[in-house]
């Protein structure tokens, strides 16, 4: 299928050639869906009415598509929906099986029960409170032995104790059993009902189920509210409701596997994307402690730069001392100049080579009062 594609203007000149339910049907969408699409992009469409009144011969304005800061006139806002892919390996082997299936007969003598369903009957027959359905029992064993035969595992399913069948192939499953079809109509009330008396009035009408002679073949989906029954009527026997029942049983289970493995597909980007997340969060993380690091042996150097500064500027008051007393008093002071000259150059920081070495940042830290 060709894709197609619209731009805004080529979207605004259609919408007023033709009726929006046509141009979406040409490109895949609803007609919801594409006036939602020209609300977004602020194209001006036709009001309620407006192609009676033009079939009618009368003139209406057409309003003037504006233009948008944050998207062009011939930027491409459509693309036309591809339709999914059909499985060809599924369709023919369908066809294969509808062929295969074609030739079943029911055996009604038949002794032959499937191992559950026999099972089953053993336990049920001690039960005189259960009603055995042979020919139910009967055609869910043909059923479950047509199924084997394809590969299906078969095991008991006790879901809201119904005597169904769990078939299986890997990881996916339905479950399938066989009733009696009993058909609801209503009818008017009578006597025998059970609480008529409390009822309005005789006429008022009642359901009523009533049990006939033929059965069904109930199909549940992976979640039990969602049955489909096949049901033998005076005109489709038996065997041509098994047909329908495993066809769609095989469709079934195929259509479950596509949605497993496209859960875990998307399972598998939701977690990839899930660890790009907290990949970059702890990126982020670690560049922000970086920061912070940073940041506070930045104001470390800068407090020990003002540090230096003061203690420097005190030095150089001290030197000036000590020259005016060397200049003003007598030589018995020349050992006492001697020592206090040496001290003054021992705490010069100007003087230590070392002195812009932050080797003592670590320790420092840890013995601020912060970490204390």
């Amino acid at each position: 299928m060709e894709q197609k594609t619209l731009t805004r203007k080529q979207l605004y000149k259609l919408a007023w050639k033709k009726p929006m339910m046509h141009i979406a049907k040409d490109f895949g969408f609803s007609d919801r869906g594409m006036g939602k699409l020209c609300t977004k992009y602020e194209i001006p469409i036709p009001p309620r009415g407006y192609w009676m009144c033009l079939k009618a011969g009368q003139k209406i304005k057409i309003p003037a598509l504006k233009e948008l800061d944050w998207c062009s006139d011939d930027e491409v806002i459509v693309n036309s929906k591809t339709p999914e892919p059909k499985n060809i390996e599924l369709s023919k082997k369908l066809k294969q099986e509808k062929d295969i299936l074609n030739t079943i007969i029911f055996d009604k003598k038949s002794q032959k029960y499937h191992p559950l369903v026999k099972s089953w009957n053993d336990v049920d027959k001690l039960n005189k409170y259960i009603k055995i359905d042979i020919r139910a029992r009967k055609v869910l064993s043909l059923v479950l032995f047509e199924l084997e035969k394809r590969g299906y595992v078969i095991s008991e399913s006790n879901e809201d104790n119904r005597r169904t069948a769990k078939v299986n192939l890997n990881e996916d499953y339905i479950t399938v059993t066989v009733t009696k079809y009993s058909k609801m109509y209503k009818r008017k009330i009578q006597p025998s009902d059970w609480g008529w008396t409390w009822r309005k009035s005789d006429n008022e009408l009642v359901y009523v189920t009533e049990e006939t002679p033929y059965l069904k073949i109930v199909v549940y989906g992976k979640y039990s509210w969602d049955p489909r029954d096949y049901r033998e009527k005076e005109d489709i026997t038996i065997e041509q409701a098994i047909s329908k029942a495993i066809l769609y049983i095989i469709k079934k289970i195929d259509k479950l596997k596509v949605e497993r493995l496209e859960k875990e597909r998307q399972d598998k980007i939701r977690k990839s994307k899930q660890h790009q997340i907290q990949t970059y969060n702890s990126f982020l993380e670690e560049q922000e402690n970086i920061r912070q690091e940073y940041i506070k042996f930045e104001n470390y150097k800068r407090q020990k730069l003002l540090e230096d500064s003061k203690k420097w500027k005190e030095l150089c008051i001290v030197k000036k001392f000590l020259d005016h007393i060397k200049d003003n008093n007598d030589s018995s002071d020349n050992e006492w100049l001697e020592w206090a000259y040496s001290y003054l150059n021992d705490i010069n920081p100007t003087n230590n080579k070392n002195f812009r070495n932050y080797n003592n940042y670590e320790k420092d830290e840890e013995t601020s009062p912060s970490h204390s």
